[in-house]
């Protein structure tokens, strides 16, 4: 059985005792607490039996503090401000707003990561989270979270917004179709862009070489190097063409794949925060 030197008072004992002393009226301090002037007075009567300490000398119209009384009040109230603030930042850290964004790695790379810095300054209170893999994410979970998706599922509980349509159309280095033999840098997850644009346009050619990737971004930095053609994605490499590091050397043979989107649950589509990022991420793509 613990000994009265180690039992500590309630929390809503010290809690009162805290707002009688500093207002020297029980009057006030039930103001403050939301109760009754009758209430704080009992639960000092109940401090002072717990800690065995006369803490107020109770006049006609007036408290005041005894010197025990000041002595305790001066100590604990430190503590008790320190719980306070504590309670008060763990509660504003927790009702600050996040968004978890799951997003193509190439497109995470290219256009959300760097420009990201900008919606963020424009919700200062918002904690932003990147997931960035290729496997779809399940949007239905009470988590407030957005994913850029290439193509539409049929996701129940899910509603997407259409970004912008995908265009297909083969890209290189300048010049580099006028070499005697061709390559074929292909991402290996793309299993139908060169079969749609092919047939579309009764276009093929003759390679010499296949060279495989499973990374889009990698797949266009092996053809800024001139070591093969590839399958473009556009708008996304509309910046490679307007700075000449690659051509579109059939830019009237555009074949439509599919659309960007973005997807989030249906319990979130009125959020503000989702509403933000939908037309903060279109006016990023539009002008990209």
């Amino acid at each position: 059985m613990a000994s009265l030197r180690d039992k500590l008072p309630s929390m809503n004992l010290l809690v009162t005792f805290d707002a009688a002393a500093r207002h020297l009226s029980f009057k006030k301090a039930a103001e403050e607490l939301f109760v009754t002037p009758s209430a704080v007075g009992h639960q000092i009567r109940v401090l002072e039996q717990e800690i065995q300490t006369v803490l107020f000398i109770r006049l006609n119209r007036a408290i005041e503090l005894t010197p025990e009384g000041r002595d305790y009040h001066q100590k604990i109230s430190q503590g008790l401000q320190v719980l306070k603030n504590a309670t008060r930042e763990l509660i504003a850290r927790n009702s600050k707003s996040s968004l978890l964004i799951h997003s193509i790695p190439f497109i995470t790379k290219k256009i959300l990561v760097p420009k990201i810095k900008d919606f963020k300054a424009r919700h200062p209170g918002t904690n932003i989270r990147i997931e960035s893999k290729t496997r779809r994410a399940d949007l239905r979970s009470s988590d407030l979270q957005i994913a850029i998706r290439q193509g539409k599922a049929d996701d129940k509980g899910v509603d997407y917004r259409e970004i912008t349509p995908i265009h297909v159309s083969p890209i290189c280095v300048p010049g580099y179709l006028n070499q005697g033999s061709l390559s074929l840098i292909r991402l290996s997850s793309d299993k139908h862009s060169w079969a749609l644009w092919q047939s579309e346009w009764n276009t093929h050619f003759q390679f010499d070489e296949v060279i495989d990737c499973d990374d889009l971004q990698s797949v266009i930095d092996m053809a800024l190097q001139g070591l093969g053609l590839a399958m473009g994605f556009f708008p996304s490499l509309n910046e490679y063409i307007d700075q000449h590091r690659l051509v579109c050397p059939f830019p009237d043979k555009m074949s439509r794949l599919e659309s960007l989107y973005l997807a989030y649950s249906e319990t979130n589509a009125d959020h503000p925060l989702i509403h933000d990022f939908v037309a903060w991420f279109s006016d990023l793509v539009t002008h990209s």
